[in-house]
């Protein structure tokens, strides 16, 4: 019993190292977008004068509430106009997966560029 509980610990070091990706210093920077198309969307124009000030930098803003957070993916999903791309670990057949995965379909059916990328998918309630 007692080896049951020691051994994710001994095997999660195992378990990173076959995760590691190597670097790809050859590898060319993308973006779904180039800066003008970026320009022609509403939130494009709405982080206009956050770039100007800051040319050489990507932004992040972290959400603890996680209230907060689905409300804003639900929120940028309903906005996106161009290009929508959401990466998750894992995905749920919840409530709250169900909600981002309509918002997801509907941004496709506006012809924005839905794509999404879930490593783990977990099984849908029956």
């Amino acid at each position: 019993m007692r080896l049951l509980h020691t051994l994710p610990a001994l095997l999660l070091p195992l378990l990173l190292v076959g995760c590691a990706l190597p670097a790809m210093p050859e590898r060319p920077a993308s973006a779904a977008l180039d800066a003008q198309q970026s320009a022609q969307t509403r939130l494009g124009r709405a982080i206009a004068p956050q770039l100007l000030l800051h040319p050489q930098l990507s932004g992040i803003y972290a959400l603890v509430d996680p209230l907060e957070a689905f409300a804003a993916r639900m929120l940028l999903a309903r906005a996106a106009e161009r290009s929508l791309d959401v990466q998750y670990y894992i995905w749920r057949g919840d409530h709250t997966g169900t909600l981002l995965l309509q918002a997801l379909a509907q941004a496709a059916e506006r012809a924005v560029c839905a794509c999404a990328c879930c490593w783990m998918m977990a099984a849908l309630p029956a």
